[in-house]
């Protein structure tokens, strides 16, 4: 019996869920992080990168959850399912607010004492933190979700 063959349905969206997460963040910040360190970023470069990424993740989704979906069939909601998924959620969310917590203070330091700002912070350095925190949170929920699962509590 495989690992495939023993997971639920919950369990499989959820690598999915993992698997799209971090393969458009490596694709989208590979090629993003270039395009911002040049000194006149290119409006019409990131909009294109964005397009392209909204692009792959609608296919890759369509795949990937498609294939997850064979001999795995709808299970109802019960109430581990709910503990697994506020829990992933609570967790989530403290690392969210942990990450906009430290870009706040790394803004403040940036204005308040630039030379003791670890970077400089323009508009575009903070959009990317900001989806990188998302990106983040997101994984992490995922992350907490399928350990929940794979415990059993």
């Amino acid at each position: 019996m495989t690992l495939g063959e023993t997971m639920s349905l919950r369990e499989r969206k959820l690598w999915c869920e993992l698997l799209i997460d971090v393969v458009i963040a490596v694709y989208y910040f590979s090629h993003a992080l270039p395009l911002l360190a040049e000194p006149d970023p290119q409006f019409g470069a990131i909009t294109a990168l964005i397009g392209k990424c909204i692009g792959l993740a609608i296919v890759l989704a369509i795949i990937v959850f498609s294939l997850a979906h064979v001999d795995a069939p709808e299970q109802p909601s019960d109430e581990r399912d709910q503990l697994f998924d506020a829990r992933g959620n609570a967790i989530a969310y403290f690392t969210l607010l942990g990450c906009v917590s430290l870009m706040m203070v790394q803004v403040s330091v940036a204005e308040l004492a630039p030379d003791r700002a670890p970077f400089q912070m323009t508009p575009m350095v903070v959009v990317h933190l900001l989806l990188l925190s998302v990106i983040l949170s997101s994984t992490v929920k995922a992350v907490v979700q399928l350990i929940s699962y794979r415990r059993g509590y």
